[in-house]
């Protein structure tokens, strides 16, 4: 656990209250952003891109497509 001092949580509060999100996306955001200035690349990134969303889309409709014709039960006997 990371201790902040009272202004900086409040801070963070007060942006993500404002923002609409979690104090934890607040200092991850400020976390890369500082991360990217110094030249260090955060290991999530990930393409946004409307054909890499697609991409992924269509990989997730395969798999689940795949899972989806699995059997529910598994018919062998108990000995196997």
């Amino acid at each position: 656990m990371i201790d902040l001092s009272q202004e900086t949580e409040t801070l963070a509060r007060r942006i993500a209250a404002l923002r609409g999100v979690t104090v934890d996306a607040i200092f991850r955001e400020a976390l890369e952003i500082s991360a990217h200035a110094i030249g260090i690349s955060t290991e999530y990134c990930r393409d946004t891109s409307a054909q890499a969303v697609a991409a992924r889309r269509e990989c997730v409709s395969r798999f689940v497509d795949e899972i989806s014709r699995m059997p529910l039960l598994d018919k062998r006997p108990l000995q196997e």
